[in-house]
Parts: C-alpha cells; structure tokens; sequence
C-alpha cells in the first residue's frame, strides 16, 4: 500500500495492518510504479513564483483541516490545498502529517510533502516547536516519482493528545471509538529553492497499525 511508503512508515508493506478507521482506500496517496530521484533537471529551482498567499481551499484529503501553505520547489511552485494526518502506532509511533496541492481528481499529478512527527506519550499532546525531516515528491510521469529530504520545522500552536486516556484508542476521526483530536501549527520547509511557510489544522483522520522492525 503506497500510503506505507510514501508517508514513511518504515514496516514494510507486508506489515502493515489497518484498523477500523483506516480503510485502506487508495484517496491518501498516488499510485506509482517506482520511486527514484531523477531526472536531474527536475531538481533545478524554477525561475516561477508562487502566486497569492496560499488560499485555504478545502479537498478530498483535508479530513475537514485548513491549510495555508506556499512556496517555491525543485519541481516547481507548490500552494497546498489539502492535509490530511495520520496517528502510526504500534511498531510505528508517529504522527504523519500530509500536504499536496490537490491539481487532479483523476489521478493525482502534483506535488506532496509529508512529515513524521515522533511521539514518546501518547497520552501528551504534541507541543513545543519541531525540527525533523520531511520528504517531497512529485510526479513527472504516471509511474515515476521523484524525491527530496527537507529539514522542516514545525511549530505546535494547538494539539489534543493523540490516544484517549486508557493509551489504546487513537483519537482519530474515522476510528472506531474515542473522540476525535486536532492538531495545528505553523511549518517552515527549506526545499533548496526557497521555503514552504504557513499554518495548519487538521484533526486526527485516521489510525494505523504498523506490525513489524521498527524502522
């Protein structure tokens, strides 16, 4: 399941299982026939600006979340206009932040970033300011996709703990049971052509178990 691969959830295809609230439909990311980090022309910052501000414009991953965020790209200007999270338990403890911009419902063609957020306490919500790794993709073609790490820095101005008080429940809006939590902040990603920035609020959408190695 790309989702797997694409946000980085480190288990392995064959390990990953879902529960009730994470369906497995194919929404939350593209499908590919191979992940490689060229051509190299691709990674040249692109004389284009982004234009506005980044609009909020609401989308099939958005999970009811806002988002404002916009900047320049090696593949090109990026204004997102979804996000979307997911709350990786089990083997994979993390919270898995998702943007893209949204340019095709037939088959997704755009730009997309995702973040792995570590959570030590599921009981404790995510605070403070964050500085990880993210990665950006693209795709040139319909079975190419292209790849760069970003540092990212995410501030935390608002987030509800990730699991309900007995530590087994993920408070994900599509779950089983528990209350749905949020999470929102503002981000800064260094692409190497300038800097993504803006805000984000987005509940909890969904919850998966990862059964394998950590990664």
């Amino acid at each position: 399941m790309l989702v797997a691969a694409a946000l980085g959830l480190g288990c392995g295809r064959g390990g990953l299982t879902i529960d009730g609230g994470g369906r497995g439909d194919s929404s939350d990311a593209p499908e590919v026939g191979a992940d490689v980090t060229g051509p190299d022309e691709l990674l040249a910052c692109s004389d284009a600006v982004v234009g506005g501000d980044g609009a909020i414009v609401p989308g099939p991953q958005t999970c009811g979340g806002d988002v404002s965020v916009a900047g320049g790209t090696p593949f090109g200007p990026f204004i997102a206009r979804n996000v979307s999270s997911i709350i990786g338990w089990g083997d994979c403890p993390r919270l898995m932040l998702f943007l893209d911009d949204g340019e095709s419902t037939s088959g997704f063609t755009g730009i997309w970033l995702t973040v792995n957020l570590p959570y030590d306490d599921p009981l404790k919500a995510p605070a403070g300011t964050i500085r990880v790794d993210g990665s950006l993709y693209a795709l040139p073609s319909p079975t190419t996709s292209v790849t760069r790490t970003v540092p990212v820095t995410i501030e935390i101005t608002g987030a509800d703990p990730l699991f309900e008080a007995n530590g087994r429940v993920p408070r994900a809006a599509e779950g089983d049971a528990g209350t749905p939590g949020h999470i929102a902040g503002t981000i800064d990603v260094d692409t190497g052509c300038g800097h993504l920035t803006g805000t984000f609020a987005v509940p909890y959408c969904r919850a998966i178990a990862c059964v394998g190695p950590p990664p």
